[in-house]
């Protein structure tokens, strides 16, 4: 006997051949041919499959949820990231104007140095006379 068609397997004979199961009265498996096949409600293995199918839709969602917040989470360090590095920046940009303020200082007190040796020990004045002596100058 070959494949059978759809409508063998309903009973319908095909073109020049009587239909399926005549001969006996019966269809396949020794049952009697019925019209249609009923339609019944999804078995075991459906129903497990569409509970797992559910389980997984829930998963997704909670997967979703995660990754949404991950997301705002992974902004909000990046955004502290950035606001430590200007802060930083700024730290870095301040130090740098100490050093160039502390060695202008250190070459005028190296300056200062230099007159004092030049007055000599004998003309040397306390500093708070020679504030004074210059206040009293510009007079």
């Amino acid at each position: 006997m070959g494949v059978l068609t759809a409508n063998e397997m309903m009973g319908e004979a095909r073109p020049g051949r009587a239909p399926l199961g005549a001969a006996d009265g019966a269809g396949l498996a020794g049952r009697p041919v019925a019209g249609r096949p009923r339609v019944v409600a999804p078995g075991r293995l459906e129903r497990a499959y569409q509970a797992r199918i559910g389980r997984l839709e829930g998963d997704l969602e909670a997967s979703a949820l995660v990754e949404r917040g991950t997301q705002r989470r992974c902004e909000r360090v990046e955004g502290r990231l950035e606001q430590s590095e200007r802060h930083l920046e700024q730290s870095l940009q301040t130090e740098r104007r100490l050093c160039a303020t502390l060695g202008r200082l250190e070459g005028e007190n190296a300056l200062l140095r230099e007159r004092i040796v030049r007055l000599g020990p004998g003309r040397r004045r306390s500093w708070l006379a020679s504030l004074l002596g210059r206040a009293a100058a510009s007079r």
